[in-house]
């Protein structure tokens, strides 16, 4: 598992994907997508889309491999221009079995259906992957207090997408990582929020996934 940075700020992705537009070299021989190989990953992905959130059906176990398809079929959308995937009418209630806090857990149970705004960056153009930055699910408690819902963004396996084939039916597919992965209440980060489970001797994060048909 590689190592995890969080990134709280989405206009930290988005000063990354300014810069590496017209700075392709890295020291270490890994080159960004050029413009061209950029604009052909988001032809694949742009305009309207069905498609279903997975989520872990045994939070709080060891196998986080055993998922629960969203029952309600999500609509999603891409627009190239701001490199945004938007995904309509989340039941962000389903988040809830992610949290250890008891307070926590029963306040996002209560969240209404919003929109998930994830930033998506061109990564690798041969294995057609995507770096992300979802925007948080910010809410006011009943103490007044903002409480944000933050998640992996940046280089990391929990805040990757890519564009594969879905093995149920053998269709084109772009499938996003979705990873809570920390929580700040009046810009406070709450300690042991969150679950986790031990794999490999490491602790693991639950994440949820996005499978978006194309």
């Amino acid at each position: 598992m590689k190592k995890i940075k969080l990134f709280s700020i989405v206009a930290a992705f988005v000063a990354a994907f300014a810069f590496t537009s017209c700075n392709t070299d890295d020291s270490d021989g890994f080159q960004w997508p050029t413009p061209q190989e950029s604009q052909a990953l988001f032809s694949q992905i742009q305009g309207m889309h069905n498609g279903g959130i997975l989520f872990p059906g045994s939070v709080g176990t060891t196998d986080a491999e055993k998922f629960d398809k969203d029952s309600v079929t999500t609509y999603c959308y891409v627009t190239p221009s701001d490199s945004m995937l938007t995904v309509r009418q989340v039941e962000v209630s389903k988040f809830a079995k992610y949290f250890s806090d008891a307070t926590l857990k029963a306040e996002v149970e209560k969240l209404p259906a919003q929109d998930l705004k994830i930033k998506l960056l061109p990564y690798n153009a041969a294995q057609q992957l995507f770096i992300t930055a979802t925007q948080d699910i910010t809410y006011t408690n009943a103490d007044g207090k903002k409480v944000q819902i933050q998640f992996y963004s940046g280089l990391n396996n929990y805040s990757l997408a890519y564009i594969g084939t879905k093995k149920t039916n053998n269709k084109k597919e772009l499938g996003v990582y979705i990873t809570p992965g920390r929580v700040l209440v009046d810009g406070q980060t709450k300690a042991n929020a969150l679950k986790s489970y031990v794999y490999g001797g490491y602790p693991q994060a639950y994440y949820a996934m996005l499978e978006m048909e194309l």
